[in-house]
């Protein structure tokens, strides 16, 4: 996510993915993510931190700041 690669972010996100930003807003569907990735292109990333991530199957779950 870092590095904005969104043909990488397209193939591992399903059309039903769901993120939830606490207190700020959800993102809902693929599509939707995709433009809210290409929108934030210009935002600097200052420090990421993947705090927790849980994967089984096709689901996941991650938390971080």
């Amino acid at each position: 996510m870092a590095n904005r690669n969104v043909g990488t972010l397209a193939e591992m996100v399903s059309n039903d993915f769901t993120w939830e930003i606490i207190g700020v807003k959800t993102i809902t569907g693929k599509d939707e993510f995709l433009k809210a990735v290409e929108v934030a292109k210009s935002d600097e990333i200052a420090h990421f931190t993947l705090e927790t991530a849980i994967g089984h199957g096709k689901n996941a779950s991650a938390n971080g700041t």
